[in-house]
C-alpha cells in the first residue's frame, strides 16, 4: 500500500469537501477525480491522456515541495519560532515546575495559531477572524459525525488510485 501511496489520489473525498463544504459546481469539483497522474513527476502509466496543466496533485506536491525546503524552509522555521515565542511570553513560566490543562489544549492554543501564523501571516487570526483557531478545532471535533453523515447520504469519501489490482 505505502509503495503505492504516491499514484493515490484523494480526488474522491476532495470533490465531496468541495462540493459540500464549499459550494463548488459538481462539475469543477469533478476535475479532482479525473486526475489520476500521481504525485510524481512522471505521470502514472496510461494516464497520458491527461493534460499536464490538468495534474492538480502533482502541481500541488511541488508547490509544497518549493516552499518547504532551503531558504523557503528557512524562513518558514524562523517565522514559526517568532509566532511561539510571543505565545510563551503569554504563559506564566517561573523557576518552578507549572502544570498546563494538557498538551491537547497547549497545541489547539498555542502552537495551532503560530503554525497558522508560520504559513499566512497573522492576519488570519489577528484580523480577518480572531476565533478561526478555536473554529477550526471545533470543526475538527465535528467531523466524524459530519463524515458519517455524508457516506449514509451516499456520497463516498476515499482515495482512488489509477493501480488496478
Amino acid at each position: 500500500m505505502f509503495k503505492q501511496s504516491v499514484k493515490t489520489s484523494p480526488g474522491p473525498a476532495q470533490t465531496c469537501v468541495a462540493a459540500r463544504l464549499f459550494g463548488t459546481p459538481s462539475a469543477a469539483a469533478e476535475t479532482f477525480i479525473k486526475d489520476i497522474t500521481g504525485y510524481s513527476a512522471k505521470p502514472v502509466p496510461g494516464t497520458d491522456h491527461i493534460e499536464p496543466w490538468n495534474r492538480i496533485y502533482y502541481r500541488d506536491y511541488e508547490l509544497l515541495h518549493s516552499l518547504l525546503h532551503g531558504k523557503s524552509l528557512a524562513c518558514l522555521t524562523k517565522t514559526f519560532h517568532n509566532a511561539i515565542l510571543k505565545r510563551f511570553d503569554y504563559l506564566p513560566v517561573t523557576e518552578v515546575w507549572m502544570e498546563l490543562p494538557g498538551l491537547f489544549n497547549f497545541l489547539t492554543t498555542h502552537v495551532s495559531p503560530a503554525t497558522i501564523e508560520a504559513f499566512v501571516g497573522p492576519s488570519l487570526t489577528e484580523v480577518i477572524d480572531l476565533n478561526f483557531v478555536r473554529n477550526f478545532w471545533e470543526f475538527d471535533g465535528w467531523y466524524p459525525a459530519w463524515r458519517k453523515t455524508l457516506l449514509s447520504s451516499g456520497h463516498q469519501l476515499g482515495f482512488t488510485s489509477g493501480i488496478s489490482y
